[in-house]
């Protein structure tokens, strides 16, 4: 971002046009990861993760999803093949991110000091997913419908993962807070915002999005 401002990204509400909150989890709870299979993402210590967690509960209790292409792509298929609960899809289309987060219960970003304001919430939230994270730096959307966890090891984010397929609620009420946490991402609040800080700065720096 500028000197002057930092912006939350727009998403489209299109994104989430058809999606409706989580009102019950029955069957496994199934969780999405999406994003670059990249160090910087934490891909592989997501991974790892996933299938310790779904060996402990097993796959009837807990489902994750890994989408997105890099360089560790490989790395993450051979860890997410320890489990049967873990699925790894490879490079998805833009278009294809809607319907995968309208299949699952809950996103979740396991990156650390990396992102400032990762896409990926946008379009979570914008859908009515909440987001499992672990960067505490991390604010717009994920301080009204994030489900945070405080430790950012594999071995934290798994017992996060098994901790909310025993008990799923927490993921029910983020659904429901992320109603009123998407508006920080629609278009329309964007526009105001950028106008607004234009009209402060007239002959300033330019905004731009965190991302």
């Amino acid at each position: 971002c500028s000197r002057d401002a930092c912006l939350p990204n727009a998403c489209s509400r299109d994104a989430g046009a058809t999606t409706l909150p989580v009102t019950a989890v029955s069957g496994p709870l199934r969780v999405l990861w999406i994003g670059r299979c990249i160090p910087e993402k934490r891909a592989l210590e997501f991974a790892e993760a996933a299938a310790l967690a779904c060996e402990i509960v097993g796959a009837d209790r807990l489902e994750v999803t890994i989408a997105g292409a890099g360089p560790l792509l490989a790395r993450v298929r051979r860890m997410a093949a320890r489990a049967s609960g873990v699925r790894v899809l490879g490079r998805v289309e833009n278009a294809a991110v809607a319907a995968l987060l309208a299949s699952h219960h809950a996103s979740a970003l396991s990156s650390f000091g990396y992102d400032n304001q990762p896409m990926t919430v946008a379009e979570s939230v914008t859908a009515l997913r909440g987001v499992i994270y672990v960067d505490p730096r991390l604010r717009e959307g994920l301080d009204t419908a994030g489900i945070f966890v405080d430790d950012c090891s594999v071995e934290g984010m798994a017992a996060a993962l098994i901790g909310l397929a025993l008990d799923p609620q927490p993921v029910i009420e983020a659904s429901s807070r992320a109603i009123t946490a998407r508006t920080v991402f629609a278009p329309g609040t964007h526009a105001e915002a950028m106008g607004a800080v234009y009209l402060a700065h007239p002959h300033g720096h330019t905004p731009v999005d965190a991302e």
